[in-house]
Protein backbone atom coordinates (compact mmCIF):
# COMPACT_ATOMS: atom_id res chain seq x y z
CA UNK A 1 0.00 0.00 0.00
CA UNK A 2 2.76 2.44 0.94
CA UNK A 3 4.71 1.46 -2.19
CA UNK A 4 1.82 2.54 -4.42
CA UNK A 5 1.93 6.04 -2.93
CA UNK A 6 5.71 6.38 -2.85
CA UNK A 7 6.39 5.30 -6.45
CA UNK A 8 4.19 8.00 -8.06
CA UNK A 9 5.73 10.62 -5.76
CA UNK A 10 9.24 9.53 -6.75
CA UNK A 11 8.30 9.57 -10.44
CA UNK A 12 6.83 13.07 -10.08
CA UNK A 13 9.96 14.39 -8.33
CA UNK A 14 12.22 12.77 -10.93
CA UNK A 15 10.15 14.18 -13.82
CA UNK A 16 10.26 17.67 -12.30
CA UNK A 17 14.05 17.52 -11.87
CA UNK A 18 14.52 16.29 -15.44
CA UNK A 19 12.24 18.97 -16.87
CA UNK A 20 14.12 21.70 -15.02
CA UNK A 21 17.50 20.39 -16.06
CA UNK A 22 16.48 20.37 -19.74
CA UNK A 23 14.78 23.77 -19.62
CA UNK A 24 16.74 26.57 -21.22
CA UNK A 25 18.36 28.81 -18.64
CA UNK A 26 17.47 32.45 -19.26
CA UNK A 27 20.09 34.44 -21.09
CA UNK A 28 19.81 38.14 -20.46
CA UNK A 29 20.03 38.49 -16.67
CA UNK A 30 23.20 40.60 -16.42
CA UNK A 31 25.07 43.01 -18.66
CA UNK A 32 27.63 41.19 -20.76
CA UNK A 33 29.02 40.76 -24.25
CA UNK A 34 28.25 37.50 -26.04
CA UNK A 35 30.88 36.09 -28.36
CA UNK A 36 29.21 34.39 -31.33
CA UNK A 37 32.44 33.21 -32.96
CA UNK A 38 34.40 34.59 -35.91
CA UNK A 39 34.96 37.89 -34.09
CA UNK A 40 31.18 38.52 -33.93
CA UNK A 41 29.72 39.93 -30.73
CA UNK A 42 26.38 41.00 -29.31
CA UNK A 43 26.28 43.45 -26.41
CA UNK A 44 23.66 43.04 -23.69
CA UNK A 45 22.91 45.87 -21.26
CA UNK A 46 20.51 45.13 -18.40
CA UNK A 47 19.19 48.12 -16.48
CA UNK A 48 18.28 47.99 -12.75
CA UNK A 49 14.62 47.38 -13.61
CA UNK A 50 15.25 44.36 -15.86
CA UNK A 51 15.13 46.16 -19.19
CA UNK A 52 17.41 44.48 -21.74
CA UNK A 53 19.03 46.26 -24.69
CA UNK A 54 20.76 44.02 -27.25
CA UNK A 55 22.95 45.59 -29.93
CA UNK A 56 26.13 45.29 -31.90
CA UNK A 57 29.01 46.67 -29.78
CA UNK A 58 30.23 48.58 -32.84
CA UNK A 59 26.96 50.52 -33.02
CA UNK A 60 27.24 54.27 -32.77
CA UNK A 61 23.61 55.36 -32.36
CA UNK A 62 22.03 52.92 -29.89
CA UNK A 63 22.41 55.38 -27.02
CA UNK A 64 23.17 58.54 -29.02
CA UNK A 65 20.93 61.57 -28.74
CA UNK A 66 19.07 62.33 -31.91
CA UNK A 67 19.87 65.85 -33.07
CA UNK A 68 20.05 67.89 -36.21
CA UNK A 69 23.09 66.91 -38.28
CA UNK A 70 24.93 69.99 -36.97
CA UNK A 71 24.39 68.84 -33.36
CA UNK A 72 21.67 71.28 -32.33
CA UNK A 73 18.75 69.98 -30.29
CA UNK A 74 15.50 68.94 -31.93
CA UNK A 75 12.21 70.75 -31.34
CA UNK A 76 9.65 68.71 -29.41
CA UNK A 77 7.45 67.82 -32.42
CA UNK A 78 10.37 66.04 -34.08
CA UNK A 79 11.84 64.59 -30.87
CA UNK A 80 8.56 62.86 -29.91
CA UNK A 81 7.79 61.70 -33.45
CA UNK A 82 4.86 64.02 -34.25
CA UNK A 83 6.71 65.05 -37.40
CA UNK A 84 7.75 61.87 -39.25
CA UNK A 85 11.39 61.47 -40.24
CA UNK A 86 10.73 58.53 -42.58
CA UNK A 87 7.97 56.43 -44.08
CA UNK A 88 7.68 52.87 -45.31
CA UNK A 89 6.12 51.55 -48.49
CA UNK A 90 3.79 48.52 -48.44
CA UNK A 91 6.47 46.46 -50.17
CA UNK A 92 9.12 47.41 -47.65
CA UNK A 93 6.71 46.75 -44.76
CA UNK A 94 6.17 43.17 -46.00
CA UNK A 95 9.91 42.70 -46.56
CA UNK A 96 10.77 44.06 -43.11
CA UNK A 97 8.27 41.74 -41.40
CA UNK A 98 9.74 38.76 -43.28
CA UNK A 99 13.30 39.68 -42.33
CA UNK A 100 12.33 39.22 -38.68
CA UNK A 101 9.81 36.36 -38.99
CA UNK A 102 12.03 33.96 -40.90
CA UNK A 103 14.65 33.77 -38.14
CA UNK A 104 12.61 31.92 -35.49
CA UNK A 105 11.60 28.28 -35.60
CA UNK A 106 7.94 27.32 -35.29
CA UNK A 107 8.60 26.10 -31.74
CA UNK A 108 10.23 29.39 -30.75
CA UNK A 109 7.31 31.35 -32.20
CA UNK A 110 4.83 29.18 -30.26
CA UNK A 111 6.74 29.79 -27.01
CA UNK A 112 6.49 33.54 -27.55
CA UNK A 113 2.71 33.40 -27.86
CA UNK A 114 1.27 36.91 -28.04
CA UNK A 115 4.42 38.69 -26.85
CA UNK A 116 5.72 41.37 -29.19
CA UNK A 117 9.37 42.27 -29.62
CA UNK A 118 10.35 45.94 -29.75
CA UNK A 119 12.72 46.27 -32.72
CA UNK A 120 14.51 49.51 -33.56
CA UNK A 121 16.43 50.19 -36.73
CA UNK A 122 18.71 53.14 -37.28
CA UNK A 123 18.33 54.53 -40.77
CA UNK A 124 20.89 56.58 -42.66
CA UNK A 125 19.14 59.94 -43.15
CA UNK A 126 20.61 60.41 -46.63
CA UNK A 127 20.04 56.95 -48.13
CA UNK A 128 17.14 55.39 -46.21
CA UNK A 129 19.19 52.24 -45.64
CA UNK A 130 19.30 50.46 -42.28
CA UNK A 131 22.72 50.92 -40.68
CA UNK A 132 22.09 49.57 -37.15
CA UNK A 133 19.56 47.38 -35.35
CA UNK A 134 18.83 47.01 -31.65
CA UNK A 135 16.26 45.29 -29.47
CA UNK A 136 14.71 46.09 -26.12
CA UNK A 137 12.65 43.82 -23.85
CA UNK A 138 12.14 42.89 -20.20
CA UNK A 139 14.43 40.10 -18.98
CA UNK A 140 11.57 38.06 -17.51
CA UNK A 141 9.82 37.90 -20.90
CA UNK A 142 10.03 34.81 -23.14
CA UNK A 143 12.66 36.63 -25.21
CA UNK A 144 15.23 35.77 -22.56
CA UNK A 145 15.01 32.17 -23.80
CA UNK A 146 16.15 33.05 -27.33
CA UNK A 147 19.89 32.69 -27.87
CA UNK A 148 21.95 35.73 -28.88
CA UNK A 149 22.44 34.20 -32.34
CA UNK A 150 18.72 34.76 -33.10
CA UNK A 151 19.02 38.50 -32.52
CA UNK A 152 22.27 38.65 -34.46
CA UNK A 153 20.58 36.91 -37.42
CA UNK A 154 17.72 39.42 -37.40
CA UNK A 155 20.31 42.21 -37.42
CA UNK A 156 22.13 40.58 -40.33
CA UNK A 157 18.88 40.21 -42.28
CA UNK A 158 18.69 44.01 -42.31
CA UNK A 159 22.36 44.80 -42.84
CA UNK A 160 23.17 42.15 -45.46
CA UNK A 161 20.94 43.69 -48.12
CA UNK A 162 22.38 47.20 -48.53
CA UNK A 163 20.98 47.48 -52.05
CA UNK A 164 17.45 47.61 -50.65
CA UNK A 165 16.22 50.99 -49.51
CA UNK A 166 13.75 50.25 -46.76
CA UNK A 167 12.61 53.72 -45.87
CA UNK A 168 11.77 56.95 -47.62
CA UNK A 169 13.39 59.65 -45.51
CA UNK A 170 11.38 62.87 -45.33
CA UNK A 171 12.82 66.37 -45.70
CA UNK A 172 12.77 66.57 -41.89
CA UNK A 173 14.61 63.25 -41.57
CA UNK A 174 17.37 64.31 -43.97
CA UNK A 175 18.28 67.09 -41.55
CA UNK A 176 18.96 64.69 -38.64
CA UNK A 177 22.11 62.90 -37.47
CA UNK A 178 20.16 59.61 -37.75
CA UNK A 179 16.60 58.39 -38.14
CA UNK A 180 15.21 55.78 -35.79
CA UNK A 181 12.25 53.62 -36.75
CA UNK A 182 10.82 51.29 -34.08
CA UNK A 183 7.94 48.86 -33.96
CA UNK A 184 6.58 46.07 -31.77
CA UNK A 185 7.00 42.94 -33.85
CA UNK A 186 4.49 40.09 -33.58
CA UNK A 187 6.00 36.86 -34.83
CA UNK A 188 3.88 34.93 -37.34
Amino acid sequence: MKTRKIVPAIVLVFATICAQSFAQAPYYQTSTTYSLGNNIFLKCDVDPYGGVTLYNPNSIYTYANQTYADGTALPEDIAVGDTPACTMTNASDHDIQNRVNRVLTTTQKQRLGDWTLPVSVIVNPQTGKVIEVFFWFINDSPYNQLPPSVFRQIEQNFLSQPQITDFAVTDTGRQLNYVMFSWSHKFK
